[in-house]
């Protein structure tokens, strides 16, 4: 595709005279002058006339066979933010569609606030494109193509304005067109995106999957020789075996690279390929014959042509064993591969006019899908930041137990889904079953989960609040909780802060703690007001745990934990997990630094050397010798021991959930102990745990109390002793 289109305009013209009639032709004409009469003082920052801005925006338009409205309105999109002249006046010119749509397109003026999230200014003008989005969807196609030139020619902009646009790029129109199908051209933003904020992240990975696409090269030889000498038998044309597409984003943001630093950078190195045949039908006689050919792995087995993904992606996947590798294949047609790659733009592109009228009619499903559910969320949550975290994210299809399907974000949990059935189901769900096994509140949905939602009482629990502990991660869920508390009458909201409290200090062991000095702590004449903020929700519990737990945690059992280690250079590090051996010294060959994953290998004398995961220098072989090993911090070197007693009814993998919770949701916990104090009453767990922050403690309790048949927890200080002693 053309970066910029030159500044006479004739590439453009001939472009449009391709396919457009002769009098829509000649109305993109009179726009063009138009553009070109407003726009003649101005020049880009990269040194062009502006109007090569949107007759390039056109231009991409064209490229799909955008109707003349459309053009019309990429061409004239600026004029009326940047011009003297109005919406109104490109109206009376050129059609009432037209100035809809470059009133859309055009930025709210009027702002005072600029402390949220997105600045009032850019919510508000987000809202509107948005609003008119729903109406025609034309709007969304020329902000993503005119995003996409921007960031084509991002090089004539200041460097934190360019990180600002990348960033924001990543955050709000790579998603409008993840969402519209339109993989091509978000693949592309994401890419200009992360190049434009981390230059050398994005070379390393590009490096790194060169590397590795080039050792692919055999394997691919081999799958496209043996399918093809079987698939004859069976009348089916193989098109082409080949990789499949990668996305240097999606490795940017699984690994973590931004905070974790591109030298940790780790690229799977299973190969995926894409075997293309003929017809739908075809891609699973083909999957059958491959498993005929090669061992299948079934658990990598997903059908993305019955079973919907949320952006028009149709393909068949299954993974095979060659030659003792494992192989990820992925079955499509060219119509597949067109209608994930277009998207919304196979309703005007020449080239898709040849597929099949059903994958129009998914085109046509995707786009309403996502327009209805961006007008419910403005409707109910009446703000653009709603559309971008519950609807832009990636989503999933959820079930109620009679088959409604719900689409959700990824990462919502049953209460958050509660509230999406209705909102009084949110209020008061206590229970849940996902495919008929008892689930956790905060525990994230899977996509095709059947949901089953119990409701007792009448008010959502104000635990719900706590970002950290997951229950609720849609905005709209948050409102409507929240919503809740801030209504409750104030005799009862005191009423149930006090309980609230009560319950919080003796899960923390401390039952007798005053209420008068925690009131005093937060500033509050009586301990009334403590009670009425709880019971409203404008103080959460766990903000005042914490704050009781700052001022008790040195009266434990402290344990000093960690080491530190001296590069060469003479920076001093702090490294966890050497299990009490001494002389830590880090591995002059990989030179580890933080972010890198790290690996101790125990020497023969009790020494430790300190490497990255990967280094040459240590080998699987000598798996008694290796250490995981983790970067620290000098202010976690001091460890709380801290006894916690969990009450339990008894079920099938309650122990592994809850060493999981451990391991996984709160890291550098270690465990002293882990018993069954009466093995006749197994209804009761006590551990003996490493805790290194108050919070940290505070955020374990609740986690390990939402645990599916954990009926209480608590820590008793009397009995924080280490069991295992050094």
């Amino acid at each position: 595709m053309i970066v910029t289109v030159p500044a006479d305009g004739r590439l453009f013209l001939d472009r449009i005279d391709s396919y457009l009639s002769e009098d829509d032709a000649t109305r993109v004409r009179l726009a063009l002058t138009f553009a070109r009469e407003k726009h003649i003082a101005q020049k880009r920052k990269t040194g062009e006339p502006f109007v090569v801005h949107p007759m390039t925006v056109a231009y991409y338009l064209a490229e799909y066979q955008l109707d003349a409205d459309a053009i019309i309105a990429a061409l004239l999109h600026d004029v009326a933010e940047d011009t003297i002249a109005s919406v109104a006046d490109i109206a009376a010119l050129f059609g009432d569609g037209v100035g809809r749509i470059v009133d859309g397109l055009t930025k709210v003026e009027e702002a005072k606030d600029e402390n949220k999230r997105l600045g009032l200014k850019h919510s508000a003008t987000l809202s509107k494109l948005f609003n008119t989005m729903i109406e025609d969807e034309r709007v969304a196609l020329i902000k993503i193509f005119d995003r996409l030139h921007n960031l084509r020619t991002i090089h004539g902009m200041p460097p934190h304005k360019q990180v600002k646009k990348a960033e924001e790029t990543l955050e709000i129109y790579a998603k409008i067109a993840y969402h519209l199908g339109m993989w091509q051209v978000y693949n592309e933003l994401t890419e200009l995106a992360v190049a434009t904020i981390d230059r050398p992240a994005y070379e390393a990975i590009e490096d790194k999957l060169a590397e590795r696409d080039a050792a692919f090269k055999s394997t691919i030889k081999k799958i496209k020789r043996g399918l093809k000498a079987h698939l004859k038998a069976y009348n089916i044309d193989l098109i082409k075996v080949q990789l499949s597409p990668r996305s240097v984003h999606k490795i940017y943001k699984s690994q973590n690279v931004a905070e974790r630093g591109y030298r940790a950078l780790k690229i799977d190195q299973t190969p995926r390929i894409l075997v293309l045949v003929q017809e739908r039908i075809e891609c699973y006689e083909s999957m059958g014959v491959a498993h005929k050919l090669w061992a299948p792995q079934i658990e990598e087995f997903h059908d993305y042509i019955g079973g919907r993904s949320d952006n028009l992606y149709r393909a068949l996947h299954t993974a095979v064993v060659v030659d003792g590798q494992m192989v990820k294949l992925r079955f499509r047609t060219p119509a597949m591969v067109l209608m994930s790659n277009q998207g919304i733009l196979t309703k005007w592109s020449h080239e898709a006019r040849a597929l099949p009228s059903r994958l129009y009619l998914e085109v046509d499903g995707q786009v309403t899908a996502l327009m209805r559910r961006i007008n419910r969320n403005l409707l109910e949550d009446r703000s653009a930041e709603g559309v971008i975290d519950d609807v832009l994210t990636q989503q999933i299809s959820v079930y109620s137990p009679r088959g409604d399907r719900f689409t959700m974000p990824v990462g919502a949990t049953p209460v958050d889904f509660a509230y999406r059935i209705h909102t009084d189901v949110g209020h008061r769900c206590r229970r849940v079953f996902v495919n008929n096994h008892a689930y956790p509140l905060n525990e994230p949905l899977k996509d095709n989960d059947i949901v089953n939602v119990v409701a007792k009482n009448d008010r959502p629990r104000r635990i719900w609040l706590v970002e950290e502990l997951g229950y609720l991660t849609t905005r709209n869920a948050k409102r409507k909780a929240r919503e809740w508390f801030r209504h409750v009458p104030t005799e009862q909201a005191i009423l149930q802060g006090k309980r609230l409290l009560e319950m919080e200090l003796r899960m923390l062991g401390l039952p007798l703690y005053s209420h008068e000095q925690i009131a005093d702590m937060e500033g509050l004449e009586q301990t009334d007001d403590l009670y009425l903020a709880l019971g409203r929700a404008s103080k959460l519990i766990t903000d005042i745990s914490t704050k009781v737990l700052v001022q008790h945690w040195h009266t434990g059992t402290m344990l000093h934990r960690g080491h530190t280690v001296t590069a060469p250079s003479g920076e001093q590090f702090w490294i966890f997990g050497a299990r009490g051996k001494r002389g830590l010294k880090l591995c002059g060959y990989c030179n580890p630094r933080p972010g890198d994953q790290l690996r101790g290998y125990i020497l023969k004398n009790g020494k430790v050397t300190v490497h990255r995961d990967d280094c040459g220098q240590i080998t699987t072989k000598t798996f008694f010798r290796l250490l995981q090993l983790r970067w620290g911090e000098e202010s976690k070197e001091v460890v709380r021991l801290t006894t916690v007693y969990v009450q339990i009814n008894d079920r099938p993998h309650l122990l592994r959930d809850l060493t999981d919770l451990l391991d996984r949701e709160v890291h550098t916990i270690n465990i002293a102990s882990l018993n069954w104090p009466h093995p006749v009453d197994s209804s009761q767990i006590r551990m003996c745990l490493e805790m290194v922050t108050p919070r940290q403690l505070v955020s374990l309790l609740h986690r390990i109390k939402a645990l599916v048949n954990v009926t209480d927890v608590y820590v008793n200080h009397e009995e924080s002793t280490y069991l295992n002693s050094k």
